[in-house]
């Protein structure tokens, strides 16, 4: 009797563990994923690696996977491989959907090193409900027409629950908490397909049932509850994961006695096993490849419709400062020149002969519908193989909605009378852009520069690109005139609130249309930061993809895993233990075209004499936010008055600095390499110039460099000179600094002083220059002399700092560096 009791209560503990692992799992995969709310992604990879790590002591002994490594175990050597191998996939790749793949391997990986007590059935749960996880949401991102209707279903369902409680609610998925629904469901449906008691359909439909009351009651909390934020509201779900654990329980225990035991060391030697491998991965390999984008864009003309529009052509100019001084769209055309693309600009007629030569059609602002014989032509050229893009902005201002929806009535792509705004700051955090060659090297929210435009309908073939994953619908108000019809910047009940479509795509006959309801992308403040996407969006415009690539890619990814599944069931039902190795395939095949798809993509070709690169890479103490204090705006602004086209460069890359003319490190705080110094040497005497700005504190990270040429900065703080406390407006035409130190140099270096000052007799200098090469170093002793605290921002500007920066640059053409 007592050893019955006993091996029922460590019957019972097995239970519970296995349940904790699911639990953990489920937990790591909704962090990786980010269906917790507005958290840093970083925030997210860590906790998902404590949680993970925690999963890791709860299955192995320590001690004992130590001493089978001592004595190398194979098994044990490659789990521990494995595992080591998801920790790096999490924290190197960033891509969710690739962490994403690396929970299943971890899982293997410790099964293969020691599972305690040998129950598999404690790690096959887990395990495959990460991998199907994984699966679903590979497909979500890849095919949007799926991510469609489960928006769709969002959308309805949540509307529906507000009309039950009285209060309005219209919640995307992933604020309603759908991503969640689905991790659970998934291990619920993992329960049901591996338990030998299937019989009991009645128990699985009620823990289906179960979720989705638990679902009901989560919105109608969340409904009902008031919160002090929209973020605090988004920031809830946690409540429905635990909500949802409920009938996942009672269902895992009500099962868990029927669950196989599954062993791992048996050899799979049947070819079908092998067959069944291959098709997986050409499955999801071949959905998660982009299409072919490589493109002569030398070849490639661009026509921009400059008529009828809200926006100007205009560029910086010397005159004109503060908010009216960057123009809208006058530098993007440069750009796209100096990219090797030809384009025009034109304010005439649409006919077939128009766009008889032209790959690329783009239409901004319209506020003025084309007429019939206008709209035929546009349709006319997009079927037969050309690009149409299509840029508006928000609540119909200047009238541009309605024009802007009459001319993509062929495709299933609408402007609505809205503001599109990020419940977090800016869209950082909360912004999310689907599987596309559009996000290719985009790597934070800063790169894609949307601010506040219309969000966009998509129904039909069309599919979204670029989603507002925490951001809301604010409806406009036409009495609202004054403020350009905008709403009151408050999520209220009945607006949409997650998933927002911000960008979306379509195809039409053997030509493509791209659609953003927000121009801020391609305004010219912009483009210095977005330029990686402008890149990305005229290179998939000018490319081969059409409607049969895509949805022969589709089709040979289904048709490959349908025929996976009907080879498991025909011949491998009874070698379920197959499950380990599709989890290596499914991240060895994400992982291959993660790293594939950059290649697909056209490099950015960009370069030239009027190029000009300001530096990120070395975590300058730079703002990446326009018109901040700390930001570098106004330097932008000021160096496109003098015919520069400004890049941030957020990645020291050689090849880009080397086809530039002008690169500016502004206060780094990453020391530059010794083959760093080497290159940028070599850079100036080929004919570049380098402008450092750095005071005595921030002189460490560029000291080797100055040491190069001689320089040093002294430990002598000058601060804001020159000292003016009264009357300040008349020493305005005068350079002015914020934090200065001296710039001193070795006698037997030749530099010149670009700006000196005399303090009690003592003269210093400030900013200093010497020539290397054809080129040459400009060394200015203020880590802040450049920011636009103290050269221009919205309201304010200091002309002498404009005027000497214009006067640097001239002397400096008249000297043959520029």
């Amino acid at each position: 009797m007592y050893k019955k009791l006993i091996k029922r209560l460590s019957r019972k503990s097995d239970y519970v563990w296995g349940f904790v692992n699911l639990v953990l799992i489920l937990l790591a995969i909704n962090l990786l994923a980010g269906n917790f709310g507005i958290f840093e992604d970083f925030i997210m990879r860590l906790s998902s690696c404590f949680v993970l790590i925690g999963f890791i002591f709860l299955n192995l002994r320590i001690r004992v996977v130590y001493e089978k490594l001592k004595f190398r175990e194979k098994n044990t050597i490659i789990g521990s491989i494995l595992i080591l191998f998801s920790f790096f996939i999490i924290l190197y790749f960033d891509f969710y959907i690739v962490w994403l793949t690396s929970i299943p391997l971890l899982i293997f990986g410790v099964k293969l090193v020691e599972s305690k007590g040998d129950r598999e059935n404690q790690l096959l749960l887990p395990l495959v409900s990460s991998f199907f996880y994984a699966l679903f949401m590979i497909f979500i991102t890849n095919m949007p027409v799926i991510w469609n209707y489960l928006q769709k279903f969002s959308l309805m369902f949540t509307s529906g629950v507000g009309s039950i409680t009285g209060k309005a609610m219209v919640l995307g998925p992933s604020v309603s908490g759908l991503w969640i629904l689905f991790s659970i469901l998934i291990a619920e449906v993992t329960i049901f397909t591996f338990s030998k008691k299937r019989e009991d359909v009645k128990g699985f439909v009620s823990s289906i049932v179960g979720v989705f009351v638990a679902w009901l009651v989560f919105l109608m909390l969340l409904n009902y509850i008031g919160f002090d934020t929209t973020q605090d509201k988004i920031n809830f779900q946690y409540v429905f994961f635990i909500l949802g654990l409920i009938p996942l329980c009672f269902y895992y225990f009500q099962s868990s006695a029927y669950l196989p035991v599954f062993s791992w060391g048996k050899s799979f030697r049947k070819w079908n096993v092998v067959l069944v491998l291959i098709l997986f991965f050409l499955s999801i390999f071949i959905v998660s490849l982009y299409p072919y984008s490589h493109v002569d864009v030398s070849e490639k003309k661009i026509m921009f419709y400059t008529i009828n529009m809200l926006g100007t052509w205009d560029k910086p100019v010397y005159g004109r400062y503060g908010k009216d001084a960057s123009g809208m769209f006058g530098m993007l055309p440069e750009y796209l020149n100096e990219s090797g693309y030809s384009v025009s600009l034109y304010n005439g007629t649409v006919t077939s002969d128009v766009l008889r030569d032209v790959d690329v059609f783009a239409v901004i602002n319209l506020n003025k519908s084309f007429s019939e014989d206008e709209h035929r032509a546009i349709w006319g050229f997009v079927e037969r193989g050309g690009s149409l893009l299509v840029l508006g902005d928000h609540t119909d201002i200047a009238g541009i909605m309605h024009p802007l929806n009459d001319l993509l009535s062929p495709v299933g792509i609408r402007f609505r009378f809205d503001s599109g705004l990020p419940v977090g700051e800016r869209w950082v955090d909360c912004i999310e852009i689907l599987n596309h060659p559009l996000g290719d090297g985009i790597e934070n929210e800063y790169q894609i520069e949307i601010s506040v435009g219309a969000t966009l309908n998509v129904s039909g073939d069309a599919f979204p690109i670029i989603l507002g994953r925490y951001g809301f619908s604010d409806h406009g108000n036409y009495l609202n005139s004054e403020m350009a019809n905008l709403g009151d910047y408050v999520n209220n009940p009945g607006e949409q609130l997650g998933d927002v479509i911000l960008a979306a795509g379509a195809f039409y006959g053997k030509g493509k249309v791209l659609v953003f309801g927000d121009t801020s992308s391609f305004q010219n403040l912009a483009l210095p930061y977005s330029y990686r996407l402008v890149h990305n969006v005229f290179v998939w415009l000018g490319s081969g993809d059409t409607k049969i690539i895509k949805y022969t890619k589709n089709a040979l990814s289904i048709l490959a895993l349908i025929s996976c599944l009907a080879i498991f069931l025909k011949w491998l039902k009874k070698e379920k233990e197959i499950v380990y190795l599709l989890s290596i395939v499914l991240a060895f095949s994400i992982i291959l075209s993660a790293s594939v798809n950059p290649f697909f993509i056209e490099k950015e070709h960009i370069g030239g004499e009027n190029i000009v690169y300001i530096d990120a890479s070395h975590l300058e103490r730079i703002s990446l936010e326009s018109y901040t204090s700390d930001a570098t705006t106004g330097l932008m602004i000021n160096l496109a008055r003098n015919d520069y086209l400004p890049l941030m460069l957020t990645e020291f890359d050689r090849e880009k600095i080397s086809k530039s003319k002008i690169l500016f490190l502004i206060a780094p705080t990453v020391s530059l390499s010794k083959d760093e110094v080497n290159f940028l040497k070599n850079y100036m005497s080929n004919g570049g110039l380098i402008v450092l700005s750095a005071g005595y504190r921030d002189y460490l990270p560029v000291s080797s460099l100055l040491n190069e040429f001689g320089f040093s900065i002294e430990n002598i703080p000058l601060g804001p000179v020159p000292y003016v406390e009264e009357n300040p407006e008349e020493h305005q035409n005068e350079p002015r600094f914020v934090d200065s130190w001296p710039v001193t140099i070795e006698n037997a270096t030749i530099a010149d002083s670009f700006y000196n000052i005399e303090i009690e007799n003592e003269s210093y200098n400030l900013i200093m220059f010497t020539k290397y090469g054809l080129g040459g170093l400009i060394v200015i002793g203020d880590s802040q002399f450049l920011l636009d605290k103290n050269i221009e921002s919205l309201y304010d500007y200091w002309p002498g700092n404009i005027l000497f920066l214009k006067n640097i640059i001239d002397e400096l053409k008249d000297r043959g560096v520029l």
